[in-house]
């Protein structure tokens, strides 16, 4: 009997699963067929301007055989690893980039991860409610739920930490169920991945999401005097404790070469400065945000150009929709309220969740303010993902008592029928045997439902996924070969970008035409060049360190580039500063969408322009003068690169300690042998000081001769080595430190996480 049953169990887990799967490749069925997520929010669109070009670039290098540090083609030179958010340790991401384009990768993460959440919710809702059927509606919903389809295929990072969030809730109860200290390996893995993923808000929301129900989970079951399961929570507070300390143990061992880098490049940023409410409290919900989760479009639809609020990204930070039938299965399982814990913890979550997410407009995620990092965290509105959570959760609760219902109205007993007629569809049915007749009550249930979740779902989510060919985005304008013609290690700025894209986006949002989009490649978007490998000075990075924003700027902050320009838009001819700064860190090259006085026009299409300007610094020379700026203010760093009684082809700016040069320095020129991302190889035939318009960062080390020396922060951000003598040889590497040693560790402790649970499977089956 217990065979069948189990038998019976694994044919509706088969199929809830394949209801998951159909229903995500249905909606994705554009990347099947190799095509990519059109933009939706082409300014500032994290997926086409920062995943897809930096992993591109992680993808060629793991294919050699080598992990990605750095990127030459953005800010002239950036610590993507460090940077964190492309998880280039997520081993998920290791596997699809390493054997699959980089194209088919991104397609292949969004179908998986969907899968993966679905399954997930499916898995924890059938252990809570002890049913299956239920369970299968909350699985579809959770795969093809808002913040998956549209509000986040923008950030590959949040993606995946939401898809993988109910396992933290499965392993909790696996451990509260067995009582087995080492499913701390299980639980610790799932949260250092998310370290490993590398966005830290998501990470920190998802494990206090766990930590708070386990918690609950905790005191409901030792306030209560009926077990509300049917385990037995004899667990004593210690080893709970030792549980949890040793969660957390295994999840900073997985995370830790992550965490290092990123905090390292986190000292530099302007998110370890004191931020106010303005920048914290940015996105935060407004108190009618629930109806969201019934309209997702109630404050418009970005995608046909309708959205009313002043800033368009917050559409996809607020769009949390699961369905009004998963939102009114939920409002049914509240009735249960009083007599399930788990409907009582799961609504104190939820409620705690959009509280939070309110942000300043009711200030409990302020509570968070006395921790580092985390009190440097913006759009308080991404808490929703709680309330989400806990919405598809309590769905399973209340389909369970429609299924309950559609059962006993199924089973109802009817009064024979005398006439001598042939026998009614009534009689026919009280005739079949009872547990047949409950069957198909539950098969009527599954298909009522499913269908009902996912016709609501499509029609409201499903029809604003929008995909495109990738040639839209991805294919090679014109300007970057002839930039590769002219010199194919020359930088390039592109003016006018951002606004030429909203421009684009204004004619036909994201679910037009998106062919237009191709358009927008020729001005080269942020980040774009890191694909196209070409040199391109401006970026779109959230973690940009001080120093680079005070050149380039970042979207916080005004750089000293923006500051410069000074246009007359007649024929926009730029202020002398703009032209000064470009040449000294040589930028030949200007994208615009209009020539530009002083420039030639060496290549253009459909209203935009190539420019190339002569007399650029070259990407190294030597100095014989270094001044140092008073008082290392950025405002007299600014004045004095601007000064033009300063010849900066012979006086370098010394921004942090005074630097004395040797005895006969002169001016000149240097070489580059070889470059590539980790490396430089220099040759120069004077002394002084060797100036390279490559960002500086403390991991780049360099030899002279031979011998190790010092590297230097000049001009703000460029990197600075002293010649003792003439006729010398500069290698310089990026130094991955401890970093190989400490990810052999994290992969080695991953690698026992399933070796762990293979040895309890055999054991279990041999008991």
């Amino acid at each position: 009997m217990i065979n069948r049953f189990n038998l019976k169990q694994n044919k509706i887990e088969i199929i809830g699963i394949l209801l998951i799967i159909t229903a995500v490749l249905f909606v994705y069925r554009g990347l099947l067929d190799g095509k990519v997520i059109a933009s939706n929010d082409v300014g500032t669109n994290d997926l086409l301007y920062f995943h897809a070009p930096t992993l591109y670039q992680y993808g060629q290098h793991l294919k050699g055989g080598e992990l990605l540090y750095w990127i030459p083609e953005i800010y002239s030179g950036f610590p993507v690893f460090a940077e964190g958010q492309c998880g280039f340790l997520y081993p998920v991401n290791i596997a699809l980039y390493y054997f699959f384009d980089f194209i088919s990768a991104m397609n292949f993460f969004l179908i998986l991860h969907s899968i993966l959440f679905g399954v997930g919710i499916f898995y924890f809702v059938r252990k809570i409610t002890l049913e299956s059927y239920p369970a299968i509606p909350a699985g579809i919903a959770a795969a093809l739920c808002g913040s998956l389809l549209i509000g986040h295929t923008r950030h590959l990072g949040i993606y995946a930490i939401i898809s993988l969030s109910p396992y933290l809730l499965i392993f909790i109860e696996r451990f509260l169920e067995k009582k087995r200290l080492l499913d701390c390996f299980q639980f610790g893995g799932i949260l250092g991945l998310f370290l490993l993923i590398g966005h830290p808000q998501f990470a920190f929301i998802s494990g206090f999401i766990s930590g708070l129900y386990f918690i609950l989970r905790v005191i409901f079951e030792k306030l209560s005097k009926k077990k509300i399961t049917k385990i037995s929570l004899e667990l004593s507070y210690k080893k709970i404790l030792l549980f949890v300390a040793s969660s957390l143990v295994i999840a900073l061992i997985v995370g830790l070469p992550q965490i290092l880098s990123t905090a390292e490049l986190f000292e530099y940023n302007i998110r370890n400065q004191e931020l106010g409410p303005a920048f914290t409290g940015f996105g935060s919900l407004p108190f009618n945000g629930i109806l969201t989760f019934l309209t997702p479009m109630y404050w418009g639809n970005p995608g046909n150009l309708t959205f009313k609020m002043q800033y368009v990204f917050l559409f996809w930070e607020w769009y949390h929709y699961v369905g009004i039938s998963i939102f009114i299965f939920a409002i049914i399982g509240l009735f249960n309220y009083r007599k399930n814990r788990f409907v009582q913890i799961f609504f104190i979550i939820g409620i705690t969740s959009y509280i939070l997410a309110l942000g300043e407009n009711f200030p409990l995620y302020r509570i968070f303010s006395a921790f580092p990092i985390i009190r440097s965290f913006r759009f308080p509105n991404r808490w929703l993902i709680g309330t989400e959570l806990c919405i598809l959760i309590l769905s399973g609760f209340g389909a369970m008592s429609v299924k309950q219902f559609i059962e006993y109205f199924m089973n109802r007993k009817i009064k024979p029928n005398i006439q001598k007629h042939p026998a009614s569809k009534k009689q026919i049915f009280t005739k079949i045997h009872p547990i047949k007749r409950k069957e198909f009550s539950h098969i009527v249930f599954v298909i009522l439902s499913s269908s009902v979740v996912l016709i609501d779902i499509l029609l409201t989510t499903g029809a604003h996924v929008a995909t495109t060919n990738k040639s839209n985005f991805y294919s090679q304008p014109g300007s970057v070969k002839a930039i590769k013609n002219g010199d194919s290690g020359a930088r390039c700025f592109s003016f006018y970008s951002s606004e030429y894209h909203s421009y684009i986006y204004s004619k036909t949002g994201w679910e037009g035409d998106n062919s237009n989009y191709r358009l927008t490649t020729a001005l080269l978007p942020p980040n774009l060049g890191a694909y196209f490998k070409v040199n391109l000075i401006k970026g779109y990075e959230s973690l940009v360190p001080g120093y680079i924003e005070n050149v380039w700027s970042s979207p916080f902050k005004e750089g000293l580039i923006d500051r410069s320009i000074q246009i007359s838009r007649e024929k926009l001819e730029f202020s002398p500063g703009f032209y000064r700064l470009l040449k000294l860190w040589n930028v030949p090259y200007v994208t615009s969408p209009t020539p530009i006085s002083g420039m030639t026009v060496v290549w253009d299409s459909a209203s935009i322009y190539l420019n190339k300007m002569n007399g650029v610094f070259p990407r190294a020379w030597v100095v014989n003068k270094v001044l140092l700026v008073p008082g290392n203010s950025d405002e007299q760093l600014a004045e004095l690169l601007l000064d033009t009684t300063i010849n900066l082809k012979t006086t370098a700016i010394g921004t942090t300690e005074l630097i004395t040069l040797p005895a006969g320095s002169q001016s000149g020129d240097a070489r580059i042998i070889n470059s590539e991302n980790h490396s430089l190889k220099i040759s120069a035939k004077t002394k002084g000081m060797l100036v390279i318009s490559d960002t500086w960062y403390p991991r780049w080390k360099a030899r002279v001769n031979g011998i190790e020396v010092q590297v230097y922060r000049v001009n703000s951000m460029m990197r600075g080595i002293i010649l003792p003598k003439e006729n010398s040889t500069i290698e310089m590497w990026y130094d991955s430190g401890h970093l190989r040693s400490l990810i052999a560790l994290s992969f080695l402790t991953l690698f026992l996480i399933p070796i762990v649970s293979v040895f309890y499977l055999v054991k279990n089956r041999k008991k």
